[in-house]
């Protein structure tokens, strides 16, 4: 990602530095008359588009940096959500359901000050200046210097009957 070159060196025990913050409001609207700011929300230095491990472990990463971070993605809707025993973590001392393990990992991104947005993302547009503008499907737009997109895979079935008394 353009920018990430010039974070802060970290040091191997970052538990001692404070939660990010830096997420500013942008209210200049003179910079790209193509971008409706109405419905602009706080800029950060990176949004993170996805819901799943990826997202999530991305935005860890960055927010132990200290990097402004927010994550806009459904991780319901990720196909870890669907498991229903998962060991095969590192770190997990007891196996443990893949929806408890999502939300494990959001409650551990927001001890950074990491928002987390349960919306889907419809549109991505660069501005001239290098300014990013994620929408959402509620219409609500997050402004970023960089985005980090982490999708994954969403669940999908096969369309086997009785295929859901196997899911999981």
């Amino acid at each position: 990602l353009p920018g990430l070159e010039s974070l802060p060196p970290t040091s191997r025990n970052t538990a001692h530095r404070k939660p990010p913050g830096g997420i500013e409001n942008c209210t200049n609207t003179s910079w790209n008359n193509k971008f409706i700011m109405s419905n602009a929300i706080a800029k950060a230095s990176c949004v993170v588009i996805g819901g799943g491990p990826a997202a999530l472990q991305a935005a860890l990463f960055l927010g132990r940096a200290s990097v402004a971070t927010r994550v806009i993605g459904l991780p319901d809707r990720s196909d870890l959500a669907y498991g229903r025993v998962i060991g095969n973590y590192f770190g997990l001392a007891e196996d443990m359901p893949g929806k408890a393990l999502l939300e494990n990992g959001v409650l551990q991104v927001k001890k950074y000050n990491i928002e987390v947005v349960p919306e889907e993302v419809v549109d991505l547009v660069r501005s001239e200046e290098n300014v990013f503008r994620t929408v959402t499907e509620t219409g609500k737009e997050y402004l970023s210097d960089t985005v980090l997109v982490a999708t994954g895979q969403a669940h999908t079935r096969a369309g086997i009957q009785g295929e859901e008394k196997f899911l999981g």
